[in-house]
């Protein structure tokens, strides 16, 4: 896929600097580690838990059952490491879950 560019700046990378200044930095960041999920978290996991927000750096997690409750907490820090691995940069640094 072609990188569009604007005065040396990747249009991505701009988009997400005018999505900073105007304060929806965490929107956006929400919507890329709600795809990253989709496609590592697997079946099982996406059936019991859904991303709701991402607030400075705390993603909150929808559990559907205490059972899953526990397991998730469980793997908390394998999910921190795998998501932000997978986002390319240390963005999520806790998981709540709710």
């Amino acid at each position: 896929m072609a990188k569009y560019t604007y005065s040396g700046i990747s249009i991505g990378d701009y988009l997400k600097d005018v999505a900073k200044i105007a304060g929806f930095e965490d929107e956006l960041v929400l919507k890329e580690l709600k795809v990253i999920w989709a496609d590592h978290a697997g079946e099982l996991v996406i059936k019991h838990a859904k991303l709701k927000k991402f607030i400075h750096g705390k993603l909150i997690v929808e559990v559907k059952s205490s059972t899953w409750h526990a397991e998730l907490l469980l793997r908390k820090d394998k999910l921190i490491a795998d998501l932000n691995a997978k986002y390319g940069k240390s963005v999520v640094k806790d998981i709540v879950f709710s």
